[in-house]
């Protein structure tokens, strides 16, 4: 989140309004078959719903700041989805996507929208 304190915080006005980032490094579970293919991996794809989900939401309307909630309660829609698609990896899957959902943060204006 460094470069987003600097990047709202900036004096020399070319400031950003707000920033969204991570406090921790992202990192996501994939199927070995699919390393060299990631589009097709049936497992990050899961992850991919969560790091696209904040900017749907902004780009349909919501706050920085009702972006990163509603992105952070689809943590349990994505945990149910492991469950029932891919219980052999539900623990590990779970563990990370709440892992991402603790280290999603914003700062800045967090009313701001697009």
């Amino acid at each position: 989140m460094d470069l987003g304190k600097y990047s709202v915080n900036r004096k020399d006005g070319k400031n950003c309004k707000a920033f969204i980032g991570y406090s921790k490094k992202a990192q996501f579970i994939f199927h070995e078959n699919y390393s060299a293919t990631p589009n097709k991996d049936i497992y990050a794809n899961i992850f991919k719903k969560f790091f696209n989900s904040v900017v749907i939401n902004i780009l349909n309307g919501f706050s920085i700041k009702e972006s990163v909630e509603r992105t952070k309660r689809l943590v349990d829609q994505l945990e149910k989805e492991f469950e029932k698609k891919y219980p052999e990896v539900a623990f590990i899957a779970k563990y990370k996507l709440r892992e991402k959902k603790e280290a999603l943060e914003a700062i800045g204006d967090l009313e701001a929208s697009f």
